[in-house]
């Protein structure tokens, strides 16, 4: 009978072991990490969420189209001393991420665009991706790797509807604009005749002898009255005053004559 818990005690510790040794089997790949989500993304349910994720994992020259396949799921977290994962909606399953054998590159990647957050998601902020490559041999065993914790928030409301809210009915009060017509007299301005300019003007009145008027607002440069210029002659010249009386004298009688005389001896004194 005293073997009995020496026995309980061997199958406990064998049992240990055993959770210890499963749970050392399924462990992070450094393989593959995300870029997106991050700590700082916010998706909303219902709409499109963005996953990036880099891998550095490279295929072997024999590899299949089966080998090292991921499966990607959307999860919540819980708390607790033992915290746990739910699985809420897959959003790859039975994809390969792997360097081709034969190239030089150092990592791919890999965007999912196509992915809609359920619309039925509860708003929070304990959501992550979670990433599972499994097995491809017997000492490939499964790995995984974990996005940084995101929030989601609620779908928003269909449409925008209010009820109970009154109609406001906005008039816009346009101004009464009276337009005042002033009664304009319109003035022609003076022209001249083509070609003339009022330098010409003022010479055609300096050779009739006519006064230069300046142009004013209702009328034109022009010539105004004639000037009466003086003419002076010598005594005996033909044109002169001493003459002229002479000559009336001579083809005149009586008393012309006579004051024509007198006019004479008068100019002749002076």
């Amino acid at each position: 009978m005293a073997s009995l818990p020496r026995t309980f005690s061997l199958l406990f510790c064998l049992l240990i072991l055993l959770a210890l040794s499963t749970q050392h089997l399924v462990q992070a790949d450094k393989s593959y990490s995300f870029f997106a989500p991050t700590a700082a993304t916010r998706w909303v349910a219902g709409q499109q969420g963005l996953v990036s994720i880099i891998s550095t994992d490279k295929a072997k020259g024999d590899a299949s189209p089966t080998d090292r396949l991921l499966t990607i799921t959307l999860r919540t977290k819980s708390g607790g001393i033992f915290p746990s994962t739910t699985v809420v909606a897959t959003i790859k399953d039975g994809i390969q991420l792997l360097i081709p054998a034969n190239s030089t590159a150092t990592q791919v990647q890999l965007d999912i665009t196509d992915f809609i957050v359920p619309a039925t998601l509860t708003a929070g902020e304990n959501y992550l991706v979670h990433l599972e490559r499994a097995s491809s041999g017997l000492f490939d065993f499964d790995r995984t790797t974990d996005s940084s914790n995101f929030q989601i928030f609620a779908a928003p409301p269909a449409g925008n509807t209010t009820t109970g809210l009154p109609t406001m009915t906005s008039t816009i009060m346009q101004p009464t604009l009276t337009t005042t017509t002033a009664n304009l007299t319109t003035t022609p301005t003076p022209t001249l005749p083509a070609g003339q300019t009022c330098n010409d003007i003022r010479e055609q009145c300096a050779a009739q002898s006519r006064a230069y008027q300046e142009a004013t607002a209702t009328t034109p440069c022009s010539c105004g009255a004639t000037l009466v210029v003086p003419t002076i002659v010598g005594n005996s010249a033909p044109g002169s005053i001493k003459a002229n009386v002479k000559l009336t004298f001579q083809s005149t009688g009586g008393p012309t004559a006579a004051l024509a005389f007198l006019l004479l001896v008068v100019m002749t004194l002076f």
